[in-house]
């Protein structure tokens, strides 16, 4: 079934590929219908996986062709060819200086030709300078380039664990200091049930969570509304994994520090385990607590990528540390939910979501991130792990 399931995947990716024209051997994100570079990192993860199992020769030409197009288009373009999709009610633009755009293909690069190739074809300059444009204080860092003209930007859980695997590798010893600082700032920003929210949480947040029973709900409700997104109640699944993951990615690079990062990352798996259900050979994620969605927004709530991010997070962690991950279900057994209750074999791609409330999908604005790239990319990273 694995092999079956595997093949429906490559096949599904490769009915994105561009023949010819400027964009030839890159791949169009089907939601925007436009290049987004990082998709094309992914794409060409899943080829060289495919490859490597099939040992056909096409495989392997299309992988380096698709790499030598996603070099060439940094080259030429530098920071502006690493934009991110924004999709409003009527429009998409593409945006420069956001950090997931960058850093994640940075990541899939370093997956596909080694960090060294990486190095030696493109001025990985171009992100470190965008990292340093992106630093909010001591470990901590935001979404996007900060603007001078602005407020202080908020500060982005998940984004500072990218930058943690980005100082990892990218940086050598030279960035142990910068690595060590983001290392405590996520531990010291871990909400007391295990949850890493979506932006950085204070004194007075973590006041109000170990208080909540007293405060009311009015007082809470208040708290929300003025707090919004930088509430210690706001977060969603998917960027709690997300920070999971680049969190190992950078222990990968440095298990040095696993041990100092042990019990943040028990408490992080066992929110995951208390937030999961397992049925027979099948473990599904609990997204209940995630914030009830009254307007129409962008956000990741009830985001199928979780399922993914998780899985590779877990094979990567197991060779670190293979008592931590016995705190959750088999990782197997959240494969087996995806492979029989995620993947729509009618449009042959994954379901962007794991619900079918209408009323709640309806208000989640469309995203660039619903195809199937990442969801594909991360399945090759599980397998390889397996």
């Amino acid at each position: 079934m694995e092999a079956t399931f595997w093949k429906l995947i490559c096949q599904k990716i490769e009915t994105h590929r561009v023949a010819d024209g400027s964009n030839k051997d890159l791949y169009l994100n089907p939601i925007i219908e436009d290049i987004y570079l990082r998709e094309s990192a992914f794409a060409c993860n899943v080829i060289k996986a495919n490859y490597l199992r099939t040992k056909d020769s096409k495989y392997y030409l299309d992988y380096k062709l698709t790499v030598n197009a996603i070099i060439r288009r940094i080259q030429d373009y530098g920071l502006a060819s690493l934009k991110e999709p924004i999709i409003g009610t009527r429009f998409h633009k593409m945006k420069s200086g956001s950090l997931p755009a960058s850093i994640i293909l940075i990541h899939a690069l370093d997956r596909a030709i080694g960090i060294s190739n990486v190095n030696r074809r493109i001025d990985i300059n171009i992100v470190s300078s965008l990292v340093h444009n992106c630093q909010v204080g001591k470990g901590s860092y935001s979404h996007d380039a900060i603007s001078t003209s602005k407020k202080k930007p908020p500060i982005v859980l998940n984004t500072s664990a990218m930058v943690s695997y980005f100082h990892s590798r990218i940086q050598g010893s030279k960035g142990n200091k910068l690595l060590e600082d983001t290392f405590m700032f996520l531990v010291n920003n871990q909400r007391g049930d295990g949850l890493w929210t979506y932006c950085d949480i204070n004194s007075f947040d973590k006041l109000i969570w170990r208080n909540q029973k007293y405060v009311g709900r009015k007082c809470t409700k208040a708290y929300n509304y003025i707090k919004q997104d930088k509430s210690i109640f706001f977060g969603d699944y998917l960027h709690h994994v997300v920070t999971l993951y680049y969190l190992t990615c950078a222990l990968e690079n440095k298990p040095i520090y696993t041990a100092q990062l042990r019990p943040s990352l028990g408490k992080a798996l066992a929110f995951i385990n208390n937030n999961s259900i397992v049925e027979k050979n099948k473990a599904h994620l609990n997204y209940e607590w995630e914030p009830i969605l009254s307007n129409i927004r962008h956000c990741n709530f009830r985001d199928s990528s979780t399922y993914f991010y998780l899985t590779a997070a877990l094979v990567k962690l197991a060779k670190l540390d293979k008592d931590l991950v016995k705190i959750v279900p088999r990782v197997e057994t959240y494969i087996n939910y995806i492979m029989e209750d995620l993947w729509n074999a009618r449009e042959e791609c994954f379901n962007p979501y794991d619900t079918g409330d209408m009323d709640l999908l309806n208000k989640i604005m469309k995203r660039p991130a619903e195809s199937i790239f990442d969801k594909a990319f991360l399945y090759s990273v599980t397998a390889e792990g397996l």
